[in-house]
C-alpha cells in the first residue's frame, strides 16, 4: 500500500497517468464514432436494399402480368386491331373526331407538294 502512496505522491507518474487517460478516451471517442458511422451505413444500405427488394418485386408482377394470355390477348385486340374467331368488334367514333390517326390513310395537309417542297417546308417553315 505504500508503494501505491508512493506512486500516486510522483507527479511525473500522475501526469503520465493523466495523459494515458486521455489518449485511452480519445481512442476509444474515435471507435465509438467509427461504429456510429458504420452502423449508419449498415442501416441505409438495409433501407436500400428492402427498396430494391421492393423494386424487384414490382418488376416481376409486372413481368407476370405482360406474360399473361389475357394481356396478350388485350393487346393483340388494340394494338393490331385483331379479333377472336367468331367474335363481332363494335368501333365508335366521337362526333367530330377522326377515324384515323393523324396522318393515316396517306392524306396530308401537303400532299399536292412535291417530296423536295416538303423537305424545304419542313426544315424552314416549322
Amino acid at each position: 500500500m505504500s508503494k501505491l502512496r508512493a506512486l500516486l505522491a510522483n507527479k511525473f507518474f500522475v501526469a503520465a497517468l493523466a495523459v494515458f487517460l486521455i489518449f485511452m478516451s480519445t481512442v476509444e471517442y474515435k471507435q465509438y464514432k467509427q461504429r456510429q458511422a458504420v452502423q449508419k451505413e449498415i442501416a441505409d444500405l438495409q433501407s436500400q436494399a428492402s427498396q430494391i427488394e421492393q423494386k424487384n418485386q414490382n418488376l416481376q408482377n409486372l413481368i407476370s402480368n405482360l406474360n399473361s394470355t389475357g394481356y396478350k390477348q388485350a393487346s393483340a385486340r388494340e394494338q393490331l386491331n385483331l379479333k377472336k374467331n367468331g367474335e363481332v368488334v363494335y368501333s365508335f367514333v366521337q362526333p367530330g373526331a377522326s377515324p384515323l390517326p393523324a396522318g393515316a390513310g396517306g392524306q396530308d395537309s401537303q400532299s399536292g407538294l412535291s417530296n423536295a417542297q416538303k423537305w424545304w417546308n419542313y426544315f424552314f417553315h416549322p
